[in-house]
């Protein structure tokens, strides 16, 4: 079973205890979405609740109230990592709360080599990369490609469902490119991103799809939702793999709209989908 808890630990407290432009309290507040003052407390509102929605006046607001560039990376990024943070523990809580269940988110080829714009996810991870990218990356990792009963395609997949609940394109077709490419079907990726209850795909990955989904829209779910995974047949264990890919994808998903990731054509994915499938996020 892939186990970010770990490296979840590692990238929260880096960021809320590490060194900073902005203060602990500060990316603390941002963390809770509780307690900053506006501007700033609009756009990480926005981060947490509406990301695509983040324009380029919210960054400006921001700017002009006093803040470096890096305070606002900063603040955003605690924003997107707080939020996935709490979507991703309201699930444990419950997989672990005692009821009854015996009803039973890189890489892309370097310009040089694919001749494609170098990708948005890279310029992410390489700016600060001791404040987010290298935590951030050891997590994607651990989720997209530890041990699971769930194949990387699936997972792919995962990631992808969840970036269209999101509204992230960028990130939607990034993950899209390499479920198709891994699953050596492009149908079944776009079927299921088409129409998830039709698509040909099993019931335990359509349940974990749905749940996810509604848990990325929702922020939250009741133990009803989880309780009708379990009757599909997934396994507790398959709940917390693909929990694992939702907490990365949301993160990613908040920083890329609030950032404003320039999407590429075609031929850039693909070549990233490639990359990713042999090389993996780290």
């Amino acid at each position: 079973m892939a186990n970010i808890t770990q490296a979840r630990e590692l990238l929260v407290s880096r960021l809320l205890q590490g060194d900073g432009h902005s203060s602990p309290g500060e990316r603390r507040a941002a963390f809770n979405n509780v307690g900053l003052g506006p501007p700033m407390s609009a756009l990480v509102d926005k981060v947490v609740n509406d990301a695509a929605g983040v324009s380029a006046d919210d960054i400006k607001a921001a700017t002009q109230s006093g803040l470096t560039e890096d305070q606002i990376f900063e603040l955003v990024v605690c924003a997107a990592v707080g939020e996935a943070d709490r979507q991703y523990s309201v699930v444990l809580a419950i997989l672990d709360s005692g009821h009854s269940f015996k009803t039973k988110m890189l890489f892309a080829l370097i310009r040089a080599a694919s001749r494609q714009p170098t990708p948005e996810p890279l310029k992410l991870m390489k700016y600060r990369p001791d404040f987010f990218g290298g935590p951030m990356q050891k997590l994607m990792q651990e989720a997209m490609r530890g041990a699971s009963t769930w194949s990387v395609a699936d997972r792919e997949l995962v990631a992808a469902v969840i970036s269209e609940a999101n509204r992230c394109d960028y990130c939607a077709r990034a993950h899209a490119a390499v479920a198709a490419l891994a699953y050596c079907d492009d149908a079944k990726t776009v079927a299921v991103l088409a129409n998830l209850e039709s698509a040909p795909i099993e019931p335990p990955l359509r349940a974990i799809l749905r749940m996810l989904a509604k848990l990325t829209i929702n922020h939250t779910i009741s133990a009803d939702d989880l309780r009708s995974v379990l009757v599909a047949g997934a396994s507790r264990e398959q709940i917390k793999d693909a929990l694992a890919v939702c907490f990365a994808l949301n993160v990613i998903d908040r920083l890329a709209n609030a950032f404003a990731f320039v999407i590429p054509g075609r031929e850039a994915f693909e070549a990233g989908a490639k990359f990713l499938l042999a090389r993996g996020y780290s």
